[in-house]
């Protein structure tokens, strides 16, 4: 459900006394950290529903579908180091933005996307970057930041393989700063260097996925984030949102933190 700014800006007056996320106050998403603000790099809304063709599988046999106003990613069976897809709307978007919209090296901290593990087992991914000539990587102990769908915080750290488990019905939002990558090729600084406006693709690094129940791992409103300045993005929130995320929502809409994204029913 989408709640107007002049629904959210009544909930402001009615919450303004509300602390929001006190407890993650360190962590630097923009979740927990109002300097941050978030681009949507795509959302895949209005998307023709229907089976997609991959640019690059690295060598995996994978399966995924355009469904809900999603990407469905239904199967895989083996580690595909470079999961290309056509970005639906990147294009769209990196054009809005130009060759001066701001990457690492003025702030932009990293990307993320939300997710939901609908298959039948838990599902290994690592934070991965398609772009500037090359991809990156993310490596093992550095951080990565899951966001639950109360907008709770989460820190966590890439194991020895610089992977992470996403469980069974697991849903929220993944968040890795550029920090976190290493360049597996292209001769690029991540933590400096990468540009979301030289991303051809929306690309995964993931392990094997079992769709047999008819389940997926579901990806949507991939983003950019940091504290340069970036375009607002619409905010929209579920009916049984945490009222801690709307009261976020609401200091987005009035100028008073950052833009928050929680994905919509």
């Amino acid at each position: 459900m989408k709640i107007s700014k002049i629904v959210i800006a009544v909930l402001a007056i009615v919450m303004i006394s509300i602390p929001v996320f006190a407890s993650a106050a360190t962590l630097p998403t923009p979740w927990s950290d109002n300097t941050m603000k978030i681009f949507i790099l795509d959302d895949y809304n209005g998307i023709t529903p229907g089976a997609i063709t991959f640019a690059y599988t690295g060598g995996a046999n994978a399966t995924a579908e355009y469904k809900n106003d999603q990407l469905w990613l239904t199967s895989c069976d083996n580690w595909a180091a470079n999961l290309q897809f056509g970005a639906s709307g990147t294009a769209k978007k990196m054009a809005m933005v130009g060759e001066n919209y701001p990457g690492a090296a003025e702030g932009v901290v990293g990307y993320g996307f939300y997710f939901k593990n609908t298959s039948a087992a838990a599902i290994g991914l690592r934070g991965h970057w398609y772009g500037n000539g090359g991809f990156s990587c993310s490596t093992s102990d550095k951080p990565f930041y899951i966001v639950d769908m109360s907008g709770n915080v989460t820190e966590g750290a890439f194991d020895a393989n610089g992977a992470l488990m996403i469980d069974v019905n697991q849903e929220g939002y993944l968040l890795v700063p550029f920090a976190s990558l290493s360049d597996s090729w292209g001769a690029i600084d991540p933590a400096t260097q990468i540009r979301p406006c030289d991303m051809d693709y929306i690309s995964l690094y993931v392990g094997a996925v079992d769709g047999s129940n008819g389940g997926a791992l579901i990806i949507d409103d991939v983003f950019a984030y940091g504290t340069s300045a970036m375009e607002g993005v619409t905010v929209e929130v579920n009916d049984t949102a945490d009222v801690s995320v709307i009261a976020y929502a609401v200091a987005a809409i009035t100028g008073l933190g950052a833009i928050v994204v929680a994905k919509k029913r």
